[in-house]
């Protein structure tokens, strides 16, 4: 794509009219209608120098450094569209919209009130209509070619934009030139406020919500989210766009102000310019005028009149048959005919694949916070530098709206790292909104206590200790951590759950196994967590948290191999959870007779390995063995897992030497079946200290140990085994290893265990590559990808990308080896995990040297570098395009 133009630049918006009911006509012969119509646009764009920007749906957005090259383009495709053979029963017909300014560029996107301008004007118009600004007139008015003239058409209010724009038509010869009044807001009957700043995002709920809105049912529609998520935005924005459709106009009703519900049939009466008849109460007054007439009435804000609401909306449908209802609120009136639509919050990054400065633009929250930046500090651009803070700030604010525009006006005192820096007190910090905003949204505290003040006394203290849990928790915690003298019963604690939810205090979600979890935005919990220290029950509540998570790790731990995975996905789930109790019972541990944080980090040691969260768990194991202990099983097991943690960072003596210490314990507390499992730990440290000949002497010593008892332990020996296979590798005797392997691989086949069938298959998988069995290693090395992928076992997921790599290299495919070995070297880097054995690292270097030399320098550099921008998940999704990864 052309670089994007900036300066003055020239806007062109164009979309299909009545695009939902020609999907409706055309079903499957639909997408080929688009296909045309998208071939036909870009032939336009591109013949006249357009950079298309963005493209959704049936819906363009293109750039353009002048405003003349803009008018030609969207004349030549106004005319390639009519001339354009269509069905015999549908014409496309597309409105178009073009306005100039200077909008800022920020990554591949445009932020201002500039970039909305042009969709604004386009969506005033009709099929087959062009449309122009007052700023796009005068630069094209004297150069316009004999076959185009400009028809002025005055002044118009435009959805979403604080001024009138004077706006004009473009008269091509040859094509139709009469069309129906423009639609905007000065031609309708309404209410609705000008909109001081530009609608951002939500373009997918926006079109759903018209939909319903212009569709026959439902007749109330209720838009629920936390405040501040921006439903009263979405819910104007929406009656905007769906204005022309109501004959008898849309009417918004704010009923913030009211306290007495005894006075909500008085404000829309007021809104609607009712007034009381004789002989007829207020009620029944407005069901006489409304009974005959179209019209939308918004009912914003009903949260804390949401019974009367509820009793005056049932009435009013049943009575006023063309009457609809667009309400928001907390919750639902849950009445007959309502359909509810959950407000989520703006569109996030995902900060553990952080995408360019460029993509990160795409998301919502980013954009907003860009578009609102520039608007508060002219001169703000998101940089290289600012944008992970960036997408962090917006992450930490839970992409709300109104937190992220509270956020943005520090600006004006402090840059965007000092802001995420003081983010941890969030409800201090966000003050200052809008002096015209309801008093409850100049802050987030006030917002939030507006919600608060109207929950009874079981759903605060309910609400108060959710805030123990960090990103969510399922029933099963909270009834174990929250239940006490206050919250009885389960179905107690369930009902109010219900009624939190329901709220919009509490979200519901889905977990990446499908169970059904909750959760509260941060700055709710910030602020619950300050009631619950105010109520005096932190502590407690605390102890319980700790309590309850301290035994899933246990649990997990003492799993067998079999189990181990499912207890791992569950530990992933409660991640966040782990980490606070971690962190709690750091502060907690109280003199040599309290272990629990040396317990609890020992046990969850073996996950923290298998998921590389490496410098986690280093921190707390290393923090825990400091701490005052006895020489106990707890302490033994510690230093034997912060050995290997030790090891997998190249620290390889003081692995090793807290590896001795660990299994010294044991010997002392005459456990040998331990001594016996901490020996594999030690064999490993010696294999990663390229002393291969101790280390398989060491292992077949070990393994001669377990077939001398009655009753053997197959898992230890097929691990025993294991060693030994890597040993041999070390020692370049491959038949050897590739023997152990054998034995192994049988063994854990007939256990069906997929820790050990993951380790087996990579074992002979790397045999077969030292003996250049290139069709073989593939096979193993992809075996052992997929079932690594289904435990998500990072270290054997990278190790058998980067076995691929390397026979791909001797296979010929330089540039796909090099890409899969760069993707997998950044992974290594960024996780911490950086030993390698070295005849693992010695057959690499020689193979990823060939893939090097094939390429050339400058082409094998470029590849590796694409590589390592990467995810794993990206690069297998490279991978399977090449060799297929379902089979063998």
């Amino acid at each position: 794509m052309p670089e994007l133009p900036t300066g003055t630049v020239t806007f062109l918006y164009t979309d299909i009219e009545g695009s939902t009911n020609l999907l409706q006509q055309l079903g499957p012969r639909y997408s080929d209608a688009l296909s045309h119509h998208h071939q036909l646009l870009r032939q336009a764009i591109s013949e006249w120098h357009g950079c298309e920007v963005n493209t959704q749906g049936d819906s363009f957005f293109v750039a353009f450094a002048r405003a003349s090259d803009a008018l030609s383009a969207a004349a030549a495709a106004q005319r390639a569209l009519l001339a354009h053979a269509w069905s015999d029963t549908v014409k496309i017909y597309v409105r178009m919209g073009l306005h100039t300014g200077e909008p800022t560029l920020a990554g591949d996107d445009y932020v201002g009130l500039d970039a909305h301008r042009a969709a604004r004007i386009g969506a005033a118009g009709h099929g087959g209509q062009i449309l122009i600004s007052e700023a796009t007139r005068i630069l094209v008015e004297y150069d316009l070619p004999k076959e185009i003239q400009l028809r002025d058409l005055g002044e118009h209010r435009l959805k979403d934009l604080q001024h009138s724009e004077h706006i004009y038509q473009v008269d091509i010869d040859g094509l139709p030139t009469e069309f129906p009044t423009l639609k905007t807001l000065g031609t309708q009957s309404h209410n609705l406020p000008i909109q001081l700043t530009s609608f951002i995002g939500r373009k997918q709920e926006l079109k759903e919500i018209v939909r319903l809105l212009e569709s026959p049912n439902p007749r109330l529609l209720t838009l629920v989210g936390p405040g501040g998520t921006g439903k009263t935005r979405l819910s104007l924005q929406a009656a905007a766009e769906v204005l022309p459709d109501f004959q008898d106009g849309v009417w918004l009703v704010e009923l913030a102000p009211i306290t007495d519900d005894q006075l909500l049939p008085q404000a829309i009466a007021i809104t609607l310019r009712v007034r009381e008849e004789p002989g007829r109460s207020l009620q029944n007054t407005l069901i006489n005028f409304l009974r005959t007439k179209h019209l939308l009435l918004i009912l914003d804000n009903c949260e804390h009149l949401v019974e009367a609401s509820a009793r005056l909306a049932d009435i009013l449908l049943h009575t006023c048959p063309k009457l609809r209802i667009l309400a928001s609120s907390r919750e639902a009136f849950g009445i007959a005919g309502e359909m509810t639509w959950p407000v989520p919050p703006l569109s996030l990054p995902d900060l553990h694949h952080m995408p360019s400065p460029e993509m990160l633009t795409h998301y919502e929250a980013v954009k907003l916070f860009i578009e609102r930046a520039v608007a508060v500090q002219p001169g703000f651009q998101m940089t290289n530098q600012n944008a992970p803070a960036v997408a962090q700030l917006c992450l930490r604010l839970d992409g709300i709206p109104l937190a992220i525009e509270l956020a943005v006006v520090r600006l004006k005192v402090l840059n965007v790292e000092h802001i995420l820096s003081r983010i941890e007190k969030r409800l201090q910090l966000l003050t200052g909104g809008s002096r015209t905003a309801l008093p409850r949204q100049q802050t987030l505290r006030a917002l939030i206590d507006w919600s608060y003040n109207l929950l009874s006394e079981a759903e605060r203290t309910l609400f108060t200790r959710l805030s123990v849990f960090a990103r969510g928790w399922d029933s099963e915690a909270m009834e174990t951590i929250c239940i006490d003298d206050h919250i009885v019963m389960d179905i107690d604690v369930l009902d109010l759950l219900i009624q939190l939810v329901d709220k919009s205090l509490v979200v519901k979600v889905e977990d990446e196994q499908g169970g059904l979890r909750y959760r509260l935005f941060e700055t709710l919990r910030e602020y619950a967590h300050e009631h619950l220290v105010e109520r005096g029950e932190l502590e407690t509540i605390q102890e319980k948290h700790f309590t309850y998570f301290f035994s899933l790790a246990e649990q997990a731990s003492a799993s067998d191999l079999e189990q181990q995975a499912t207890w791992f996905q569950h530990l992933d789930v409660e991640h966040d959870n782990l980490w606070a109790a971690l962190g709690y019972i750091r502060t907690h541990t109280h003199g040599e007779d309290d272990e629990r944080y040396l317990q609890i980090a020992g046990a969850l040691s073996e996950f923290w390995l298998t998921r590389l969260h490496i410098r986690e768990g280093q921190e707390h194991l290393t923090a825990a063995l400091a701490l005052p202990s006895s020489r106990s099983i707890n302490r033994a097991r510690a230093l034997i897992r912060a050995g290997n943690f030790a090891l997998i960072q190249r620290d390889l003596q003081t692995g090793k030497s807290l590896i001795e210490q660990g299994l010294e314990i044991w010997q002392e507390l005459g456990d040998s079946a331990a001594v016996m499992r901490g020996l594999q730990s030690l064999i490993a440290a010696e294999r990663l200290q390229g002393d291969y000949a101790s280390a398989r002497q060491r292992a077949e010593e070990l393994l001669a140990l377990h077939m001398q008892k009655a009753v053997k332990d197959e898992e230890q020996i097929c691990l025993t085994l294991l060693n030994i296979g890597q040993a041999s590798c070390g020692q370049h005797d491959f038949t050897a290893a590739r023997a152990a392997y054998e034995q192994a691989h049988t063994i854990a086949a007939t256990l069906n265990i997929t820790y050990l069938q993951i380790f087996t298959n990579h074992g002979l998988a790397d045999t077969a590559l030292w003996n250049e069995e290139y069709s073989v290693a593939i096979s193993y090395y992809k075996r052992a990808l997929r079932l690594a992928r289904e435990l998500k076992e990072m270290a054997n997921i990278m190790s058998s990308l980067e076995g691929l790599a390397m026979t791909l290299s001797v296979q010929g495919k330089a540039q796909s080896a090099l890409y899969l070995a760069g993707a997998v070297m950044s992974q290594r880097t960024n996780l911490g995990f950086t030993v390698i054995p070295d005849w693992w690292e010695e057959g690499r270097k020689q193979r990823l040297d060939l893939a090097w030399s094939t390429l050339g320098e400058d082409e094998a550099k470029s590849a590796w570098e694409t590589g390592s921008r990467m995810t794993l998940e990206e690069a297998i999704t490279f991978l399977q395009g090449q060799i297929g990864l379902n089979d063998d």
